[in-house]
Order: C-alpha cells, then structure tokens, then sequence
C-alpha cells in the first residue's frame, strides 16, 4: 500500500510540474497502440533513471501500466482498406477483312467484274459464275429454307442473325429473296436476270489484292 501511495503521489508531482511548464498554446497528443515496453520506458522518465520499473519482472510493472493507462487513454486508429472491385472488361474484339465483307456481293473490278459472294456461315467467298445463270443457280443453292409463317413475321425486313442470306420460301414455290446487309431489306431475286440485277445493284467494287484477303 506504501508503494502504490508513493507512485500516485509522484505522479500528481510530475503531472502538476509538466502542466505548468507546458505553454497554453501547446497541446500534446500521445497516440498508443498498447501496452509494451515503450509503455514502461515513458512511465521510467516519470520516475527518474533510477527506477527499476524497466525490469519486467518487478512486481509493480502491470500495476504501472494501469495507471499509465488513465494518464494517457489510448487512441486507437481505424484503418480502412478498401479492396478494389473486380469489373467486367469489355474487350472489342478485332474483326477480320472478311467478317466485315460477309454476307455482301463483290465485284472484281481488276477483272472483269467477277461476281463473288461472301458467305456468312464460313467467311468464305464463292465465285457466282460467268453468267446470271451460273449466279442465280450458285445463289439458290446457299439458300436458307424458311416457312411462309416465319417469312411473314419479318415484315420486310429480317433479323439481324440473316444479314446477308438468301432465303428460299419452300411454302412458296420457292421464291428466292437476298437479305441486303445495309438495311436487312428483302429483296427477291427471280431467275436468272434478277439474279443479274442484284448483283449490279448491290455488288461493291474489290481489288485483286483485297479479294486474296479472303479465303476461297
């Protein structure tokens, strides 16, 4: 009981000393993240060099602490740490000169105006022939086979998964139609100058050196 009476009294000294030296403007705050050794060592200095309260097995150090504790309360600090989000990434994919050509009726204009289409299912252009023969029989065998029904709910113009397919109306005496890639309009192809007709309406002029960028 002697000791702890000695500690508190020299304690209230060494406050009341620091309080008066300490100009009024001047506020010190003392931040603790716990009771360690440099709980012990500023305790010491309230108590001189000479003190063995630095010796952790002396039999005053918890009791120390404690009333270090109520001099200087605890400041505790808490840290956010914000963990980045994981976003979708959007990548555009990079199409090929052929996936941009697909569907559309090329004229070679370095010679003589070959007619070739691309072909949406495989990227792939195929010759329509040297006559509008050759051309409306190549077109309608790359035809899509669709019911009336189904042909009708498209009022005109055709989804976009048909750009650039010849559709065949099987319920229809098979009436062959070319879903233009510009505006998904219908346009029917009969017989042989239809198929002529189409190719000179459509068609879009290529070099020789960007037909060879795509695949036969």
């Amino acid at each position: 009981m002697l000791i702890k009476k000695l500690i508190f009294s020299f304690i209230a000294l060494a406050i009341g000393l620091g309080m008066s030296a300490m100009p009024a403007a001047a506020a010190t705050t003392i931040s603790r993240t716990g009771n360690d050794l440099g709980d012990l060592f500023l305790l010491n200095k309230l108590f001189g060099g000479s003190s063995k309260v630095l010796d952790k097995s002396s039999d005053t150090s918890l009791g120390n602490l404690i009333i270090l504790d109520q001099l200087f309360p605890k400041t505790t600090t808490a840290t956010t740490v914000t963990t980045p989000t994981t976003g979708t990434v959007t990548t555009t994919a990079v199409r090929s000169f052929a996936e941009i050509q697909r569907g559309k009726i090329l004229l070679q204009v370095q010679d003589k105006g070959q007619a070739w289409y691309v072909n949406p299912l495989t990227n792939r252009r195929v010759f329509l022939g040297p006559t509008p023969a050759e051309a409306f029989n190549e077109i309608a065998s790359l035809a899509l086979g669709v019911s009336n029904a189904t042909f009708d709910s498209y009022a005109g113009k055709a989804p976009s998964n048909l750009s650039g397919r010849f559709l065949l109306k099987v319920e229809d005496s098979g009436r062959l139609f070319y879903v233009n890639p510009a505006d998904l309009s219908l346009v029917e192809v009969i017989g042989p100058a239809g198929a002529l007709n189409l190719i000179q309406t459509v068609g879009v002029g290529i070099t020789n050196a960007n037909l060879n960028r795509i695949s036969q």
